[in-house]
Order: C-alpha cells, then structure tokens, then sequence
C-alpha cells in the first residue's frame, strides 16, 4: 500500500480529497529533506532527489497532501487508492478530459461551486436508478450542452456563444484563461465573441496569451481596442 500511497501523492493532486483539505493547516517548507518527519519522508521519498529543486509552494503541496493521507482512516487510503486504479485505466483523452474539468472547477467563484456542491447533495439523495437515468441522460447530450455545465451556473450561460474561444487551449492555460473569462464584463465577452468570429484559431490562440500575460487592468482596454479596429 505504501508505494501505491506514494505515486498518488506524486502523481494526482486533484485526487486527494478536495482542495480544501491542503488549503487548511497547510505546513511550511522546509529546503531540507531529512529535516521533515519520518512519516512524511516515507510516504514522499520519491520526491526526496528532486526536494532541493522544488519551490516552496510545490513542498508545501507535498506535505500537505502527505499530512492529509495520514490522517486518513484505513477504508479512506482504500478508497483513495481505488479512485487512483480508476485513473490509471483511463485512456489518454479521458484523462485529458477530467484535467479540464477539474481546471473549469478551479476556476469557479466561492458562490459558484456552493451552488455547484448544493446541486450534486441533491442528486446524491436521490435513488440509485434516477441517478443512473440522469447520468445516462447527461452522457446523450451534445457536447456544448455538456460543456455548459462544466463551466457552471454564470459563465455555463454563455458557453455556446464563447465556443470558439474554448477550443484547442493548452492544459495550462484552461484554469487561468476561465478566470479571465468569468472577471471580464459581459460587455467585453460580448465583444471577444464577436473578434472571435472573425479570427482563426491562431488569432485566438495569440490574443489570448496575451490577455493572460497582461494585468487584470489592462484587460478591458485590450479588448476594447481589438473590437474598433
């Protein structure tokens, strides 16, 4: 179980149980290795030739989830594990897939994901059978329909008309770029979605690492001045 407990810690951050969970009582860095308690150096001794190389931030992540995997009952680590077995059978797409939407729920507000969380305590109380019937119903629909519920209740609105600009984004960016997008007006996605029509997918691709290297003020103006030439 050990090493299994090891390449979760190093391989699915998102597979821990919620970020809130690292968020809170999130431990220090620390740049030397064996100066971290002896359990936590065993369950992240894979990481022990790369600790030197790791900011303080990544360290901090490390422990923590560490930390959190400890805390964990017996039933908790096998259930844990077994959402990892899940993981290592998907096929490359599906993992890609599961990578956006976690990055979509990142880039959720607070009130967002509690409406989000709200929603799904519902369906969980519901009978296994109408679970699977709604499950089945969501799989048949098409996949802007889908994609609209990944984004969620306020930006899930305008995903049809956003679609081009929710195209070919390189895994990195998809968490950033949605936040840009749910801190813009209406107004100005208004506007993007009008550029976006008008450019091809290199265009697209261009301004938008530019919007995303830019401060959160001169993004308006940006596009402002993109929508009057």
């Amino acid at each position: 179980m050990m090493i299994n407990a090891c390449r979760i810690l190093m391989l699915c951050l998102f597979c821990l149980i919620g970020n809130g969970a690292l968020a809170q009582g999130m431990p220090a860095a620390t740049s030397t290795f064996d100066q971290l308690p002896a359990q936590e150096q065993n369950l992240l001794k894979a990481a022990m030739g790369l600790w030197p190389k790791l900011d303080a931030k990544a360290q901090a992540q490390l422990r923590a989830q560490a930390r959190h995997w400890l805390q964990l009952s017996p039933a908790e680590q096998q259930t844990l594990l077994l959402k990892q077995r899940q993981w290592d059978s998907l096929s490359f797409a599906e993992k890609s897939r599961e990578r956006s939407r976690f990055a979509a729920w990142q880039s959720l507000g607070t009130i967002d994901q509690a409406k989000v969380n709200a929603a799904y305590e519902q369906w969980r109380l519901l009978p296994a059978e109408k679970q699977r019937a709604l499950k089945a119903k969501f799989a048949q629909q098409l996949p802007e329909y889908q994609q609209a519920w990944v984004l969620g209740p306020s930006l899930g609105k305008e995903a049809q008309a956003l679609q081009d600009w929710l195209l070919f984004i390189p895994q990195e960016q998809i968490r950033p770029w949605l936040m840009v997008l749910r801190q813009l007006s209406s107004e100005d996605r208004i506007k993007l979605v009008a550029l976006g029509k008008h450019w091809n997918q290199q265009q697209r691709d261009t301004f938008r690492t530019r919007l995303l290297s830019a401060p959160d003020t001169a993004r308006t103006d940006m596009v402002q001045r993109e929508a009057i030439k």
